[in-house]
Parts: C-alpha cells; structure tokens; sequence
C-alpha cells in the first residue's frame, strides 16, 4: 500500500468515526456519591504499615540466612573459589598453572 492508498483509508475510516460519535457530546451525570457510614480508624493505619513493614524486613532477613548456607564461599574440597575458577582448560586444553594464594599475608605498608 502506497502513501496515497494510506491516506485515503485514513480519511474513510476518520469520516466513518466522527460520524458515530453524537455531536454535541452528552453530559456527565455526576451523582454525589452518599457520605461513607463507616467511620475512619483512629491510628490504625499506621500501626497497620508499621508491623507490615517490620514483618517485611524481618521476612528479607530470616530469608537471606536461610538462602545463604546455600552459597559457600569455598568449594568443599579444600580448594579455594579462585583455584577453581583459574584451574579450567585453556584454549589449547592444558591447565593453566595458578600460583598458590597466601591467606592471612598481611600487606607491605
């Protein structure tokens, strides 16, 4: 379809529109809704989102430890994540020599 084939639906299928809608447009019944019988709660609401809010971080806390026992920092054979992670093939196939880490060296100043 051309532009000029566009152009020319659009402005049958414009036409057909605004001829549905009513001219003038009808207007709103706007009924005032009767007052609430039900009186509000006194501080209720408050209390309300402050023990939701302290079941919430309790919920993310409890759930992080829960969750954590899951993902060990060392893998159980004694080799720590960086030996695992380094002592995969390379291109070629062999293995890569990694050197040793020294836990508890502490830092030259």
């Amino acid at each position: 379809m051309n532009r000029v084939q566009q152009n020319e639906v659009d402005a049958v299928l414009t036409g057909f529109f605004k001829s549905q809608m009513p001219s003038p447009w009808p207007k709103a019944n706007l009924e005032l809704a009767a007052p609430s019988t039900r009186a509000p709660r006194a501080g209720g609401s408050l209390t309300h989102a402050r023990l939701v809010l302290a079941a919430s971080v309790l919920f993310l806390v409890f759930g992080f430890l829960g969750m954590s026992k899951h993902f060990q920092t060392e893998p159980q054979d004694g080799v720590t994540a960086v030996e695992h992670i380094a002592n995969k093939p390379g291109p070629n196939g062999a293995l890569r020599a990694v050197p040793k880490v020294q836990k508890n060296k502490e830092l030259p100043r």
